[in-house]
């Protein structure tokens, strides 16, 4: 193979992989902003379906691996199967909290 072919492959790739450091970047951004949105709103309930697409997330990085032919670290499926399930739970418990002393006020409940 011609050396200057590598080169530029070895540079093309190069710029793939800042591609998913910056989407990574562009998320952790994005997970702050909702969480400062969630504290404002005092509405966590949000969390479920940010959890959802998180684990959407896996597949995405899949397929622009595959597209790319960029290595995906096993890692990040474990990274977002992790987030995305933790999201969803604190989602359903902020939830359920909610709902628990919204019928505790209903009730009189002290």
């Amino acid at each position: 193979m011609n050396i200057q072919y590598l080169f530029l492959m070895k540079t093309y790739m190069g710029h793939l992989d800042n591609n998913l450091r910056m989407i990574m970047i562009y998320l952790a951004l994005t997970e702050c902003v909702i969480l400062f949105y969630c504290m404002v709103t005092k509405g966590f309930r949000l969390m479920m379906p940010v959890g959802f697409f998180l684990i959407l997330m896996i597949g995405s990085m899949e397929f622009y691996g595959e597209i790319n032919t960029v290595a995906i670290d096993n890692q990040f499926t474990m990274f977002f199967m992790y987030t995305g399930i933790s999201h969803i739970l604190y989602g359903v418990l902020a939830d359920i909290e909610k709902r628990m002393s919204n019928n505790e006020d209903n009730f009189g409940v002290s």
